[in-house]
């Protein structure tokens, strides 16, 4: 009995090999690939700064100047905060369509907090600067409110970039899976992965978390107004959570591509056909 060899290229196989070698982690068949853009890390209104915001600090057995040293303080700790929010902003590869009218409002806090920080400064009447004191923390909201909202715009952004990457790397792989098909590899289990990922991100998009909280207002003091916003930031993050989720299972997909590729490259590389 005779027997046929038939054999797929050496050289392709081992340039699959390489390039594999070069684009995936080690180990990632057996651990998670890291997400291709880091979740960024955000402030929340269950912050314990924003827990300290909405709580007031007493000023009842304060001295003139001890109220108005200590607005100095909370404004200065403020706007630094304000400052690095808008650096993060300004950093962002890619808009939900809300940078901007976040920027604004981070800008307008600013100003609006300087000129609060003037007016304590200079009154001489201790009501006066008590009142000035306490607009500080409710009139503006910085951690119960601005923060957490600019930590949504910017983790949504986050998440654009990062549907990108998934989608770059989707199509590498792609380029792999033709070249060990024309190989002569069986590359049905590496395409079936590729097509399941590349179907859960087409449904990703973060873009619908932003119209829950970008036009919320401080709350000023007023609790059914504070329960609403936090109920908003709340529901938006749960939002961008719930598609963080699925670029996880799409990385998650995407690994198991990677697996099924390198299973494929185990075949023998020859394959004998009985022949009569």
């Amino acid at each position: 009995m005779k027997h046929r060899i038939t054999r797929y290229s050496l050289t392709s196989a081992a340039s699959i090999v390489m390039l594999l070698a070069i684009s995936s982690p080690a180990g990632a068949v057996d651990a998670p690939t890291p997400l291709p853009v880091p979740e960024p890390s955000v402030a929340t209104p269950a912050s314990p700064q924003a827990a300290s915001e909405i709580a007031t600090p007493a000023t009842s057995t304060l001295t003139l100047p001890a109220i108005q040293a200590n607005g100095v303080a909370a404004i200065a700790k403020r706007q630094v905060t304000l400052s690095s929010l808008a650096t993060k902003l300004s950093a962002q590869t890619k808009d939900c369509g809300t940078t901007a009218a976040m920027q604004a409002e981070i800008a307008r806090t600013s100003t609006g907090l300087s000129t609060l920080g003037v007016a304590l400064a200079s009154t001489t009447d201790i009501t006066a600067a008590r009142t000035l004191y306490r607009q500080i923390f409710g009139e503006y909201r910085v951690y119960a409110l601005v923060e957490p909202k600019a930590g949504i715009v910017q983790r949504c952004a986050t998440q654009l970039a990062r549907n990108d990457a998934l989608s770059a790397e989707a199509s590498r792989l792609q380029g792999l899976i033709d070249r060990a098909a024309a190989s002569g590899l069986n590359t049905v289990v590496a395409q079936t992965a590729k097509n399941s990922a590349v179907g859960t991100l087409a449904g990703i998009n973060p873009v619908p978390s932003q119209s829950a909280a970008i036009y919320l207002v401080p709350d000023r003091g007023d609790k059914v107004l504070l329960t609403a916003n936090t109920a908003a930031l709340k529901a938006a993050n749960g939002q961008l959570n719930a598609t963080l989720s699925l670029q996880r299972t799409v990385n998650s997909q995407l690994d198991a591509v990677r697996a099924a590729l390198r299973q494929d490259l185990k075949t023998p590389s020859t394959t004998v056909t009985p022949r009569v």
